[in-house]
């Protein structure tokens, strides 16, 4: 079961499903994402702006 991010509350909206690893989300998504579902036993790290060398995490 991936984890699932969504452009609205309550897990509706525009969603994204991703597997392990590291993704660059479709611009629609690009901050947007109002919730996450996490499987059990998993952990999700999020970043503002990944891979444009701010550093901002």
């Amino acid at each position: 079961m991936p984890v699932t991010v969504y452009s609205d509350p309550d897990y509706a909206g525009k969603s994204a499903a991703l597997e392990p690893g590291r993704h660059k989300l479709d611009p629609a998504l690009d901050n947007t994402i109002s919730s996450i579902r996490v499987p059990a036993g998993w952990s999700v790290t999020l970043y503002d702006s990944f891979g444009d060398q701010s550093g901002r995490g």
